[in-house]
């Protein structure tokens, strides 16, 4: 147990480990070029970026090259051109900054949700187990787009203040911070920072309406008792967010409508939109999880556009997937046992507003938003397998067990990490036994199969 000097230093060491891991990773990118896709357009031959005068902040604000509304990307372009002019170093080397800035932002956010999610747990493993959350996200091969592209400084940057606004809100909501109104107006402020600089984060107000759900539970899990008082503040304070998310997306569709860049229904109907839709929920988590084969853009399938049964194959396997993932949080929310999985825009870029011919790989900040990156997996895991029809569940998904037990152990180990204990070793926290035991009731979430309970009979036994 460290002293809190020696804690706060054992936290600011991790925190500069991410930083430095992720300037190390992307430091070669210094001796990049310029490339012939958009950098032309946006940066070399763009004047407007080459001064700070009104006309140029002017242009700034209200164009929509390329069928983006992004001033605070054009802003920082120019900002680039006043101290490298047209060095393309100078460019990448803004971005990597950005970058391990947006990693630093990763950690902490990783670290306040741990502490919400997990209170009574070692603070030390907590903050090891954020270290590796922000590590696992900034020196991904996914990231190397968005930071290697110049172009993609719209990402970066974005992603960088859209983190600022998640972490100010869980600042706010701290029932020990002084000032939470100043708090959150940061938020609001960071918020709208990384709409001016792409679009992509829109869907924020639902990943923090997720967010207070668990591991804040200002909201219960059940809609229906959103009505109450107290649930009806915590949904106005996120109104401001809605509303901004709203406002960017009117501009962005705006100066995309402007370009002609996105395509209409009858270029692309309901069959193609679906199809990519549904197909980019599943491939983004797959590359997530086994980065190969990746590439800046990947042609779309031949059954794109066609009520095929490939289509309702990733249908299914979405929906499974995402009602795994709401049981997860629906159960986290109650037992304090896990975390949710949130992933940004997978909507807005997935294809129900196509701009594009073809399905491309995730840029760097479209984020896998998660509460760590171990326990989650666990629960998800947990909600693929059976669970008892008397705990009042049913069974959600019969998975065999051969595929999904290996999968389980796995998760099991990094839980084991986050928690600060070996998995299902029976040695419980003294707040665990009534957490875990139902009144002699199988535990809800847990397997019904007696090989997995027996450790837990003498608690079923006992009425605990």
């Amino acid at each position: 147990m460290r002293s809190p000097t020696g804690e706060r230093l054992w936290r600011w060491a991790l925190g500069a480990l991410v930083a430095a891991a992720a300037l190390a990773a992307f430091s070669p990118i210094v001796d990049n070029s310029f490339i012939g896709w958009d950098d032309k357009l946006y940066i070399i031959d763009n004047e407007m970026i080459r001064g700070l005068g009104w006309s140029n902040l002017r242009w700034m604000l209200t164009g929509h090259t390329g069928g983006l509304w992004q001033p605070l990307t054009w802003l920082s372009f120019a900002a680039d051109y006043q101290l490298w002019g047209l060095e393309p170093w100078g460019f990448h080397f803004t971005n990597i900054v950005l970058h391990a800035a947006a990693g630093v932002l990763f950690y902490l956010v990783c670290l306040l949700l741990f502490e919400r999610a997990r209170p009574a747990a070692d603070p030390s493993s907590r903050a090891a187990a954020a270290a590796l959350a922000a590590l696992f996200w900034a020196i991904h091969p996914l990231r190397v787009e968005s930071v290697a592209w110049a172009v993609e400084r719209k990402d970066t940057l974005s992603g960088l203040f859209w983190l600022a606004a998640v972490l100010f809100r869980l600042k706010a909501a701290d029932p020990n911070v002084r000032r939470p109104t100043l708090w959150e107006a940061g938020s609001l402020a960071a918020f709208a920072a990384s709409l001016s600089a792409k679009g992509a984060g829109l869907i924020l107000p639902g990943v923090l309406l997720v967010l207070e759900i668990y591991p804040l539970r200002r909201l219960p899990a059940d809609p229906r008792r959103w009505l109450e008082k107290p649930s009806r503040r915590v949904l106005w304070s996120l109104a401001p967010f809605s509303a901004l998310s709203f406002c960017g997306f009117l501009f962005n569709y705006a100066a995309a409508a402007k370009q002609e860049v996105l395509f209409t229904w009858k270029q692309r109907g309901l069959a193609w939109r679906a199809g990519q839709l549904f197909y980019s929920l599943i491939f983004y988590p797959v590359k997530t999880a086994w980065p190969s084969r990746l590439a800046a853009y990947h042609d779309p399938l031949p059954w794109f556009g066609r009520w095929s049964w490939e289509l309702f194959v990733y249908v299914g396997l979405a929906l499974a997937g995402i009602a795994a993932a709401s049981a997860s949080v629906a159960r986290s929310s109650s037992d304090r046992s896990g975390a949710g999985v949130l992933r940004r825009d997978d909507l807005a870029r997935g294809g129900i507003v196509p701009a594009r011919d073809g399905l491309q790989r995730r840029r760097a900040l479209q984020l896998s938003f998660v509460a760590g990156v171990l326990v989650p997996f666990r629960r998800c895991i947990s909600a693929l397998r059976p669970r008892d029809a008397r705990a009042g569940g049913g069974v959600a998904l019969r998975a065999r067990v051969h595929v999904v037990a290996p999968m389980r152990r796995l998760a099991r180990l990094g839980h084991a990490v986050v928690v600060g204990r070996g998995p299902r070793s029976g040695r419980l926290r003294p707040d665990e036994p009534r957490r875990l035991a139902h009144h002699g009731r199988p535990v809800p979430g847990w397997s019904s199969d007696p090989r997995e309970c027996r450790r837990f009979a003498p608690l079923h036994a006992a009425g605990l």
